[in-house]
């Protein structure tokens, strides 16, 4: 059973029981006497109960309920206990107040010191590290708390970031490039070019020197321009230029073909060389190349002596003469009688470059031809009238008699009434009477004798007398026009035609 409420305290026994050893912990009255009889309930395994006789000596705690002040610690005594002021406070336990210990500085010189209730801390200043005891310089520098383009420099807790030299700003934060080429003056024939931080002088393209002094560059010693160009060194620069027929930027020159403009004479030919041309004139003529005129070749007489030479514009021709054969500069002799040329009854003889025809005996001609009959001659008597008679006597020197045809309008003359015809020996006479207009024409004389004839004509032209009625006693009138007159009230009484005379020249005159 468990006793009345009253103060209690916890006691440790260990109790030896029939069944084995019992360690408990109990709560016990902290007033129980000596000698006190306790019952104590066991564990479930333990049915039964045990009574104990425990003799006890006990310590009271009075720190369990003492009068000590907050911020003191009670020390239980042997029937007595202390109250003492914790760390960082001062007192009599019963009453503590807060010792300011900054006041002894405890701390390094180089941290602040930060008073607690009851204690206090010591912490190294900025751009120092350690436990506030003992305090050691930061070098910040590692960190690169400055700007890229600054230095930094450490000092004693603290640093400095100084912005390095074509820079300006903070250090920290900002470090601008400075542009010094707006305060530098470089060569008049130099650059000033500004780098991040500092800059340069540099001497412009055709000069060299240090960027303060520079000097020209004579480029055309090293040859920079092609093997066909000419080279002119200017101040700071040069230039090339291809020679005169050559094109191109002076670096690279290529040939001009100058005969694509055709720069010479038309009878001229052209021949394009490396960097230039030539002009020549043609055969057969002569000249600078720009100025051709034609050559005479036959002046200095190229050609055989039996051809002929023609000069041409620009050449010439041989041709052999007539009787010769060849290409006009060898001819050789023709034999003109292989090829008969000759009349029949002629002989050929051939001659240097000609022949000759002869009639054989008992025949008359030039050797081409060559005939029996020898001449043929006629003769005409007519007035040319109408109505009165044509004579026509053809004479002929060879072995047959002539004789006539009229050709007029496919018309064959016949013989009749009008027409008679007279032969005597070797002469032939044609008369025709009472002729009429249609009796013009040609007549012809014909005598053959085998292959051989010979033949002649004459035109004959048959005018007829107009009729003409006149008054009153005469007019003139020519052939062909008819006059008419008639006689008026009694001009033409008492007259009559009489006479016509017919008067040549074809006038007429009548009379009554």
């Amino acid at each position: 059973m468990v006793m009345p409420a009253v103060p209690t305290m916890k006691v440790h026994l260990n109790v030896n029981v029939m069944l084995g050893f019992l360690e408990v912990d109990l709560i016990v009255p902290t007033l129980m006497n000596v000698g006190a009889a306790l019952v104590i309930t066991m564990p479930p395994a333990l049915t039964t109960k045990v009574l104990l006789f425990v003799s006890v000596m006990l310590d009271i705690d009075e720190c369990l309920n003492n009068s000590c002040h907050g911020n003191a610690s009670c020390a239980d005594n042997d029937g007595s206990y202390d109250c003492q002021c914790n760390v960082g406070y001062s007192g009599n336990g019963f009453n503590c107040s807060d010792i300011d210990e900054c006041l002894a500085s405890p701390c390094h010189v180089s941290a602040d010191c930060a008073n607690n209730e009851g204690s206090f801390l010591c912490e190294c200043k900025n751009g120092f590290s350690g436990d506030g005891f003992n305090c050691s310089n930061i070098d910040e520098c590692w960190t690169n708390l400055c700007h890229v383009s600054a230095s930094c420099t450490d000092n004693e807790g603290s640093f400095v970031c100084e912005c390095i030299n074509g820079f300006s700003g903070d250090g920290i934060s900002n470090c601008a490039n400075i542009d010094e080429c707006l305060s530098i003056s470089c060569h008049v024939n130099g650059d000033c070019l500004d780098s991040h931080g500092s800059y340069i002088c540099r001497c412009k393209t055709g000069f060299k020197g240090n960027g303060t002094f520079c000097e020209n560059i004579d480029e055309c010693l090293s040859n920079p321009c092609h093997g066909n160009a000419s080279c002119t060194d200017n101040q700071g620069s040069f230039d090339c230029q291809c020679h005169v027929g050559f094109s191109g930027g002076g670096f690279n020159c290529s040939n001009i073909d100058e005969c694509w403009s055709n720069p010479c004479y038309h009878n001229a030919t052209c021949t394009d060389n490396e960097g230039s041309f030539v002009c020549q004139c043609n055969v057969g003529y002569s000249g600078n190349g720009f100025d051709c005129s034609n050559i005479d070749e036959c002046l200095s007489k190229p050609c055989h002596l039996n051809a002929s030479c023609a000069d041409n514009e620009g050449s010439f021709d041989c041709q052999c003469n007539v009787g010769y054969s060849g290409n006009g500069f060898v001819c050789s002799n023709i034999d003109e009688c292989l090829s008969n040329p000759c009349h029949v009854n002629a002989s050929c003889g051939d001659n240097e470059g000609s022949f000759t025809c002869q009639c054989r005996n008992g025949f008359a001609g030039n050797g081409l031809t060559c005939s029996a009959f020898t001449g043929i001659q006629m003769d005409v008597q007519y007035s040319g009238y109408a109505g009165d008679t044509l004579e026509i006597t053809c004479t002929i020197t060879g072995p047959s008699l002539p004789s006539f045809e009229r050709r007029n309008n496919s018309m064959i003359l016949s013989l009749s009434a009008r027409v008679k015809i007279e032969n005597n020996d070797q002469v032939s006479k044609l008369f025709v009477r009472k002729t009429a207009k249609s009796d013009s024409g040609d007549y012809y004389c014909i005598a053959s004798k085998g292959i051989d004839t010979i033949n002649s004509s004459v035109s004959v032209e048959v005018k007829v007398i107009p009729v003409v009625a006149v008054s009153p006693l005469y007019v003139s009138a020519t052939e062909g026009i008819t006059v008419l007159d008639k006689c008026r009230n009694d001009a033409c009484a008492g007259h009559e035609l009489k006479k016509v005379e017919r008067i040549r020249k074809s006038t007429i005159v009548l009379t009554s």
